[in-house]
């Protein structure tokens, strides 16, 4: 593995930059667009006593922690600097790794959970391309030994995978009186590199590499040409909507312990994992909310007869770290600070929306809509679609040729915002100017939403610090942990994960063209689509 940073300090000076990757440019310029794609992780820590080693939390005792964090994963480190037109690199100094900076680390007391939420919200617009990661640490009055620990990240130096990473290491370090980096500045940059550079792949010739770029473009001209048409939830949105900044929303719905054990243990009596099934959760929920919307008459004969025949489109992110360089994975890339992550594209069967349905009629339950064989079926579709998607000679060139063909888009839309983001958009445009669904997929593809899984089913973020305790009683007990993202415009996105012991279903949403009680009435359907084919002896005994 040839390492991308060099080095561009003066004699002495440890200071290094590489070029930002595909996937990292475009997050870069989503950062441009009223901080789009930037992340906020919510973690409710407790102090457990201990008599031998009390923790105290302090300014001093958080910035050593992120310091020793800092220089585990050199990125949350990082700045961006413009070096030509479309040219933007990542710099780090070693010495900024030692040091805080203004915004960097906040601590101060509050005197409730939503105080303290709100304090974080107005701190997320302080990351720019000098800060690409602050930290809060806000106290509780009412309750000493409880603190929130809010980490707001940009997507351009993270992942799922990554976000895990961060939390649990910033615990382990400030529960630990010692917070040894265990690796030298020099390999931890080595693990930061950008992920086209650790594909297989590399390996080869250069002209074998340029014939592979070729053919992944032609091949993904072709597979794009192929996804026509679509449908998504009842939505505003036309030509005004689609360059206007999401207002993010966020849901988050946690399953019980009965119920979390339940469907992980059905989940494996199958050999189905939560991301086979999600989508197919979410499409017969999407059909019950609109077989309400039918019998009362609010979707007309046109729509519905429209909607029985079109495709059902989603989207996702793939962890990518397992098929890269094996020697980087092996070395910490299994669980590195910066992003590697593809995506996935499929297409799922047709909504299953009866065709004998008619206005006034009682809405069907699940059992009318999708037997659970039929259900356990596209769970296993899903299944292979994913397996061959893997598959496909020209995975990492395909997926690189779509990246780049967003890039040119998301930079022009970032330049127009920064340079007059009240131009964007006038009250009541979106209203105004909304196109019918059938117009929707006639103007493109049209996806039903996007959608990933989080977390380990089987071992989920460690509860106590440090984690790896070697005879050392734990001092920090992680009560919760969230994430909320700042979504792109028109995104809905879906997320289900967690662990056995407690299932959660997300979602995020773009609230211009999203309404809130459509989103909240598909994701109730969501969680009782999953109770029903996955959470009960019964169901499930019949497949």
């Amino acid at each position: 593995m040839q390492s991308s940073w060099t080095h561009t300090g003066p004699e002495g000076a440890r200071l290094y930059s590489r070029p930002l990757g595909l996937n990292e440019l475009g997050f870069y310029y989503d950062s441009h667009i009223n901080k789009t794609a930037t992340t906020l992780m919510h973690n409710v820590i407790t102090i457990l006593p201990n008599k031998t080693h009390p923790l105290v939390v302090t300014k001093a005792s958080i910035e050593r922690a992120w310091c020793a964090s800092k220089a585990q994963f050199p990125l949350l480190a990082a700045t961006v600097r413009q070096t030509h037109a479309s040219r933007y690199d990542f710099v780090v100094a070693e010495e900024r790794l030692k040091s805080v900076i203004p915004d960097e680390v906040s601590v101060f007391p509050v005197s409730s959970s939503e105080e303290a939420e709100a304090a974080a919200m107005e701190g997320e617009r302080k990351l720019s391309d000098n800060l690409l990661c602050r930290i809060l640490v806000l106290s509780r009055t009412d309750d000493p030994l409880k603190h929130h620990v809010f980490i707001n990240i940009s997507h351009l130096i993270t992942d799922g995978v990554a976000n895990i990473t961060v939390i649990s290491t910033f615990l382990d370090n400030l529960s630990s009186l010692d917070s040894d980096i265990g690796r030298e500045f020099d390999a931890s940059l080595e693990l930061a590199v950008a992920a086209e550079t650790l594909v297989p792949h590399m390996k080869m010739s250069i002209a074998r590499q340029r014939w592979r770029r070729a053919a992944g473009q032609i091949v993904c001209q072709i597979q794009d040409k192929k996804r026509t048409g679509g449908q998504t939830l009842p939505r505003s949105f036309g030509p005004v909507a689609t360059r206007l900044p999401a207002q993010s929303g966020f849901l988050d719905v946690v399953l019980s312990q009965t119920e979390s054990l339940n469907i992980t243990r059905n989940l494996k009596a199958h050999k189905i994992s939560v991301g086979n099934a999600l989508p197919v959760l979410s499409q017969v929920a999407l059909a019950r909310l609109l077989c309400r919307r039918y019998v009362r008459g609010e979707i007309d004969s046109e729509e519905w007869a429209f909607r029985q025949r079109e495709p059902y489109h989603t989207a996702g992110p793939i962890n990518l770290r397992p098929f890269l360089d094996k020697s980087w994975f092996e070395s910490g890339g299994h669980s590195s600070v910066s992003v590697n992550i593809g995506y996935f594209y499929f297409t799922l069967g047709y909504i299953p929306l009866p065709s004998t349905l008619a206005p006034g009629d009682s809405a069907p339950e699940f059992c009318n809509l999708m037997s659970p064989e039929r259900f356990l079926l596209r769970c296993r579709t899903m299944k292979r679609l994913a397996s061959r998607y893997l598959k496909h000679p020209l995975f990492f060139e395909v997926g690189a040729a779509r990246l780049a063909g967003k890039i040119a888009m998301q930079k022009q839309v970032a330049a127009r915002w920064e340079k007059d983001p009240e131009s964007f958009v006038k009250p009541g445009e979106i209203e105004e100017n909304n196109v019918s669904l059938l117009e929707q997929a006639q103007r493109g593809t049209v996806m039903a939403h996007g959608w990933s899984t989080f977390g380990a089913m089987g071992a989920a973020l460690p509860r106590e610090y440090p984690s790896s305790k070697g005879g050392k009683t734990p001092t920090i007990r992680l009560e919760s942990f969230g994430t909320r993202l700042h979504c792109r415009t028109g995104e809905l996105y879906l997320g289900a994960g967690g662990s056995s012991e407690q299932l959660r279903i997300i979602l995020h949403w773009d609230k211009n063209v999203f309404q809130e009680h459509v989103v909240q009435e598909w994701v109730s359907e969501v969680v009782r689509a999953m109770q029903y084919y996955l959470g009960t002896t019964q169901t499930v005994a019949k497949m």
